[in-house]
């Protein structure tokens, strides 16, 4: 019989639930940072019990000379920074080697106790709400506690638990996008602003909610959406969720036995979290949550470059998180194959679009780069919607990352033609017109573009391009129509590669069209 070694494992909920509960980003990171702090508590009460900090496999966190839990500080780390400006970077399992159930009972009961003082919630109710629940569980030496527990921890989340008594929603007051006292002239997000939750945070002054440490105002959706575009672009109306999660992290996991191995393995995936929101903030975004390989995050279609600080597109913002994610798990693609590998759902909306909305959408959009949408699993893919306030969607579906450089290519062609806008105005209705002019084109001679792209030689996609924009007018932009020209073959290729057919290289090329169009679309009414 294989040789045991027993957990102890505790998860926290309900986080779905929760942060569905919120309308504004205020609410939404509050939602998020309660669970992070949780966990962060939890963690301090098993080491006040005895339990050794050597002993968590995860999270990764250290204790300092007072033996408070805190976060690496060493230069170039910079895990407590961003904790201490706001971001949740304690997850929600957490697992320990040992059996240490009496412990996690009390501890959990402790917790409980303390965040219904910091959230002035009554407690009975709040312990129903809550699904914090902790098991022991033995498992073989031979398998990883990260997987085979990782996997029950996820199930126990499921368990539906409600309160017993029927009494107001303290969260919902802390999450609403109103002042505690209306009467009193109080501003937006008071609420989240004046609660206790914040107490903890070392860096007040540099909450990741601000606009700017000296006006001390928190950013709404408007705000985020307008990143680094005038008020008279369209796209300065929109925001995006962006969702991204590690794929087959499993397989490295099933291999991670020894505490040594783990325990890096879980500083690892805090380093990745802690550099990945900070290349969110400097975008200018807002990261939501960041735990494990998880990063959620409300940003604006165009920001600025984390390393430039010039414009960037989301695009652009995808590409830095897959570099960074491949560069910190380098090690394990080297010895895995190529894996892991990052997916992204991303779900852009007019900033009067319910949040929720674009909270589930980029959850199920996620879902599907990872898993296929009833096809073999993909993976290693964006999935982005972008749904207009007409009501019209735009879906750009890409795998395969590693193969291409189409995030990048992408980027470029947006970059490239809002570039051209801003230098010369005059040009935009023109640059705006073409692009709507191409995407009737596409669509009329929709049977042309299958057949070439179907072709072996790339020939016959080039002599369509010149025979199809032949116009005058279209011919001013002939650099651009190369650019899409170059888009097209990619696209034909990755088709080939990925054993897809034409008809899916049509579709994102004519998707892609229409991004841009609306990139440059002018400002939007209230009415449109």
């Amino acid at each position: 019989m294989s040789e045991k070694q027993f957990y102890t494992a505790i998860t926290i909920g309900p986080i779905s639930e929760t942060m569905s509960l919120t309308s504004s980003p205020a609410g939404l990171w509050c939602s998020s940072y309660m669970f992070s702090l949780t966990a962060k508590l939890l963690i301090r009460e098993l080491v006040k019990a005895g339990v050794p900090d050597t002993e968590f496999v995860s999270p990764y966190f250290e204790l300092d000379k007072l033996g408070s839990v805190v976060l690496p500080a060493n230069e170039g780390d910079l895990s407590q920074k961003m904790h201490n400006r706001g971001v949740g970077l304690f997850h929600d399992h957490i697992i320990i080697r040992g059996s240490h159930a009496d412990k996690a009972a009390l501890a959990i009961e402790n917790v409980k106790t303390a965040l219904s003082d910091l959230l002035n919630a009554d407690r009975e109710w709040l312990s129903d709400f809550l699904r914090i629940y902790g098991f022991v569980d033995a498992v073989a030496v031979s398998e990883g506690p990260l997987t085979v527990l990782g996997t029950k921890l996820s199930a126990l989340e499921l368990e539906p638990q409600f309160p017993a008594r029927e009494t107001e929603n303290p969260l919902l007051k802390l999450f609403a996008n109103i002042s505690n006292d209306p009467e009193s002239g109080g501003y937006a997000n008071d609420a989240v602003r004046n609660s206790n939750l914040l107490a903890g945070l070392s860096s007040k002054n540099d909450w990741i909610l601000y606009r700017s440490a000296q006006s001390k105002c928190i950013r709404d959706l408007p705000d985020i959406a307008r990143g680094n575009l005038s008020e008279k672009c369209k796209a300065g109306s929109y925001y995006a969720i962006l969702s991204s999660d590690g794929d087959s992290m499993s397989t490295i996991l099933k291999e991670l036995r020894t505490m040594e191995d783990l325990r890096k393995y879980s500083r690892l995936c805090l380093e990745y979290c802690a550099k990945a929101a900070d290349l969110v903030l400097r975008y200018s975004g807002m990261p939501i949550y960041a735990g494990g390989d998880d990063l959620l995050a409300v940003v604006p279609v165009v920001g600025m470059n984390p390393e430039s600080g010039m414009a960037a597109s989301i695009f652009g913002l995808m590409e830095c998180l897959r570099t960074l994610f491949n560069e910190t798990f380098a090690k394990y693609r080297d010895t895995h194959d190529g894996k892991p590998t990052l997916s992204f759902g991303v779900s852009i909306q007019y900033v009067k679009s319910p949040l929720y909305e674009a909270l589930e959408c980029a959850e199920a959009l996620l879902h599907e780069a990872k898993y296929g949408d009833g096809e073999n699993s993909r993976k290693n893919g964006v999935r982005l919607n972008l749904r207009k306030h007409s009501g019209q969607s735009v879906k750009i579906a890409l795998n395969g990352l590693d193969d291409n450089g189409l995030l990048s290519a992408y980027e470029a062609q947006i970059l490239d033609i809002m570039k051209d806008s801003a230098e010369a105005d005059k040009n935009t209705e023109k640059e705006r017109m073409f692009l709507a002019s191409a995407g009737y084109q596409f669509e009329n001679f929709r049977s042309l573009f299958i057949s070439a792209l179907k072709a072996e030689d790339d020939c016959f996609l080039e002599n369509l391009f010149d025979n199809v924009f032949d116009h005058t007018e279209q011919k001013k932009f002939r650099p651009f129509l190369n650019q899409l020209l170059g888009t097209a073959k990619q696209l034909k290729h990755i088709a080939k590669v990925q054993e897809k057919d034409a008809e899916y290289a049509y579709k994102q090329l004519t998707s892609y069209v229409r991004f841009l169009h609306f990139m440059l679309e002018k400002g939007e009414r209230e009415d449109a």
